[in-house]
């Protein structure tokens, strides 16, 4: 997130202010070399676009663990169902989420 880019920032000893963080992230969403992330908890969260494959999210509910897959048979199954309906899919968001498996998930 933008507060972690900060911090990161300044234990280089790179003297920049919080707003001009967020605001070169902006730019950076704004010009679609970012994405930003919901993850349904108030924070966002920003990826990379650059030479990134389209792909979709898995967020465990209790550590906050995300896990990128893609899966051929749900974009097709979205296709389909968008066809259906009457649409054509401009763009979407899959994110699915669930409590990991994971034994040393710190929040079991």
């Amino acid at each position: 997130d933008a507060e972690n880019i900060y911090n990161s920032l300044r234990k280089r000893q790179i003297k920049v202010s919080r707003a001009t963080v967020y605001r070169t992230i902006d730019v950076l969403v704004k010009n679609n070399l970012v994405r930003r992330l919901n993850l349904g908890d108030g924070r966002s969260r920003f990826e990379n676009k650059i030479g990134i494959e389209h792909h979709d999210h898995i967020v465990c509910l209790d550590c906050r663990k995300i896990v990128e897959f893609m899966d051929e048979t749900i974009e097709k199954m979205q296709i389909r169902i968008a066809k259906e309906q009457g649409f054509e899919i401009v763009r979407h968001v899959h994110q699915l989420f669930g409590r990991c498996l994971d034994e040393k998930c710190p929040n079991k």
